[in-house]
């Protein structure tokens, strides 16, 4: 049985849960999400499916890690402690790709807060937008969200 905070917090991991873990290690494991039963052992271990970067030719997962709302939590410490932890099972589940954005508010110092308890994976591939009107400050808006990182 598990609490409704259990349940809530469980439910975070829904967008990162990319392929099978053990009952042992699997935070979904026999818990109920969004009023079903989620049966324990019940999901098939499955191949994380990619595609190449055509310059490259680098093989990425399909499925990356958005950050839009997520990591947008200020400096909150328990909320990024939790965008850590997420970023952490993001990763041990095999996911490379991060996105976000300089227009997500906090979510860069947030991601980069996480990048840093994790130790900078090495498997981070990150994907970042510039957002200016101006083509002369793209290149100092691309430095800044390196910095974060």
């Amino acid at each position: 049985m598990t609490t409704s905070a259990e349940r809530g917090h469980r439910e975070s991991f829904d967008a990162v849960v990319i392929m099978h873990r053990s009952p042992q290690t699997d935070p979904l494991h026999g818990c109920r999400r969004r009023g079903r039963d989620v049966p324990a052992g019940g999901r098939q271990q499955r191949q994380i499916v990619t595609r190449p970067i055509p310059s490259t030719d680098e093989a990425l997962p399909v499925v990356g890690l958005g950050s839009w709302i997520t990591f947008n939590v200020g400096n909150d410490r328990l909320a990024r402690d939790s965008c850590a932890d997420v970023m952490r099972n993001f990763f041990e589940a095999g996911g490379r790709m991060i996105d976000s954005s300089p227009m997500y508010a906090s979510s860069q110092p947030v991601i980069g807060y996480g990048l840093g308890k994790l130790g900078k994976p090495a498997s981070l591939f990150s994907a970042d937008k510039v957002w200016t009107s101006s083509g002369s400050r793209g290149r100092e808006q691309i430095e800044q969200s390196r910095r974060y990182w």
